[in-house]
């Protein structure tokens, strides 16, 4: 929420985030912030995907720098649940970005939450 609120109002300055939660499985909760902000542009959507994938958070530009509380949380939830359970990102430059969380629930892990 905190990334929609620094990042996100849009040009007209009416910012709407929409949180959402339901079951990914009998055994994951998947867990969505969307909001209907400027969006991620496609490299940048890559780039940052692939960072949460494989926990590479070195700072090397200052895009880096912003996304490291995301990169903190992605490696709290790594470590709590597992390297199946990494954020995801998804956007439409100039419509929305979506951040998305998908953890276990119940007993045991659900590899299939992806």
């Amino acid at each position: 929420m905190e990334n929609s609120i620094k990042h996100g109002f849009p040009a007209n300055g009416s910012l709407h985030i929409v949180l959402t939660t339901s079951l990914a499985s009998e055994r994951s909760v998947l867990i969505s912030i969307k909001d209907n902000g400027p969006g991620i542009e496609k490299t940048g959507l890559a780039s940052l995907n692939r960072r949460f994938r494989e926990s590479d958070y070195a700072p090397a530009d200052d895009q880096t720098r912003e996304s490291i509380g995301l990169g903190n949380i992605n490696e709290r939830l790594k470590l709590f649940y597992g390297e199946n359970y990494a954020i995801r990102l998804n956007s439409l430059e100039g419509e929305y970005a979506e951040t998305i969380v998908t953890i276990p629930c119940g007993n045991g892990e659900d590899d299939n939450h992806v």
